[in-house]
């Protein structure tokens, strides 16, 4: 009864994260052009922002949301993979911990830090202006090594490995596999400044492809006993 209970909240919690990625996917492409990753300086940045902030919160709230249900599929796809390749599972699953518990961290603090921060730079004078275009990123981690990297890469190994077992379907390993890629994409893209590739993550993983995994392995997870 325990199992069946743990396994009913990890389902619920996968399909609810898969709902919360159609909502990324949507208000990516939703926002204002300026206010996506890598597409605009700054000081345009902050502009649109403190114009139209609503749908990049929504977004926010909806990644840290995301995030949050994310750490139970962690504990619940370790439980279900980790039989005879125990090292591996638990190392990418520490992996994935740490990429979505920071994802969950860094969201809830950008949404309200950002808003304030554009309002702040849009009066203030020039050099403070220069002053803060000059200072630190505000993300917690600016290249999304950390959280798209590591979450990408836990998703990659646990499909790879499913793909040998009889109670993993093989497509949902195919798409799994896809799925992680797509969010190594978001890291690539901030590192090589190429928006085409956070564009592709954000279009196919996160509206189409990575909801349907989230929602698969959801249901998959309730029929466990």
């Amino acid at each position: 009864m325990a199992e069946s209970k743990s396994s009913n909240l990890s389902g619920n919690c996968a399909i609810l994260a898969g709902i919360a990625y159609i909502i990324v996917g949507i208000t990516y492409f939703t926002i204002p052009a300026n206010q996506r990753p890598n597409a605009a300086p700054l000081n345009e940045f902050y502009a649109s922002v403190a114009e139209a902030p609503g749908l990049l919160q929504i977004q926010y709230w909806s990644f840290a949301f995301a995030a949050l249900m994310g750490l139970a599929v962690v504990i619940a796809a370790n439980r279900f993979f980790r039989e005879g390749n125990e090292d591996l599972i638990n190392w990418v699953s520490v992996m994935a911990l740490i990429g979505y518990g920071l994802m969950c961290t860094n969201f809830i603090r950008l949404v309200d830090i950002i808003p304030e921060r554009a309002m702040f730079f849009v009066g203030a004078e020039p050099e403070m202006q220069k002053a803060m275009l000059a200072a630190n990123p505000l993300p917690l981690d600016p290249t999304s090594i950390l959280t798209f990297g590591f979450v990408g890469f836990w998703v990659l190994v646990i499909n790879f490995v499913g793909k040998d077992r009889e109670d993993f379907p093989g497509y949902l390993s195919i798409l799994g596999m896809l799925v992680g890629v797509l969010h190594i994409f978001v890291a690539l893209g901030n590192l090589l400044q190429m928006q085409v590739l956070i564009s592709i993550a954000a279009g196919l993983g996160g509206i189409v492809l990575g909801p349907i995994w989230l929602f698969w392995f959801g249901v998959l997870l309730k029929k466990e006993r």
